[in-house]
């Protein structure tokens, strides 16, 4: 386990954090977790890199599923923070940013480089071995079922949420009319009245 550094130490010790929180990744997550949440890391880290004075490369929403998906995996957002990305809220949204000038972009350098030699590593374990790679296949696709199945049972809560709401409401706009009715000034009862008779 890695040893988590304050942000004050972090400053001083940021390469011994970059390295650690790849190692996390890489020891306390699938093979296929972690190189799924590698790339999708690598993919934020090129983009600054190669885009040095794009802002928008500098800000990641955490409401994006492919961005929650990196969480999933142990270690991601020590590493995340590591390499100098940091939680804001911004507009009532919740945001990473990397908010670090061009000097500071070998922590980013550092953390691509410690990603791809573990990428590399799971390569070379998977080309020696062809049942691995079967495995990492058929994990990949219970994976993906799983993930529907969840995203199916959210869907499926959400509308039930929203059913009870509506039927909340309805509930509560038909005890306000019944209340409306019961306290409206009533008229007094008069007699109908009586019709003349045609002679």
């Amino acid at each position: 386990m890695p040893h988590f550094w304050t942000p004050a130490e972090l400053e001083n010790h940021w390469t011994d954090a970059v390295v650690s929180g790849v190692e996390e990744m890489y020891t306390k997550n699938s093979p296929l977790l972690f190189s799924d949440t590698a790339e999708k890391i690598l993919k934020l880290t090129d983009n600054i890199l190669n885009n040095p004075t794009e802002l928008k490369y500098r800000q990641i929403r955490l409401r994006n599923e492919k961005i929650r998906d990196i969480f999933k995996c142990t270690g991601a957002e020590y590493l995340m923070t590591a390499t100098g990305w940091v939680n804001e809220v911004i507009k009532m949204e919740e945001k990473m940013l990397w908010d670090k000038t061009e000097k500071e972009f070998e922590r980013l350098r550092l953390g691509r480089s410690e990603l791809q030699k573990y990428l590399g590593t799971i390569k070379e374990k998977n080309e020696a071995d062809p049942k691995k790679k079967d495995d990492a296949a058929r994990r990949a696709i219970l994976q993906d079922i799983e993930q529907s199945k969840q995203q199916r049972s959210e869907a499926a809560e959400r509308k039930r949420q929203v059913q009870e709401d509506v039927k909340r409401l309805a509930e509560k706009r038909a005890l306000e009319a019944k209340q409306a009715e019961e306290s409206a000034p009533r008229l007094p009862h008069l007699p109908p009245a009586v019709q003349p008779q045609d002679q």
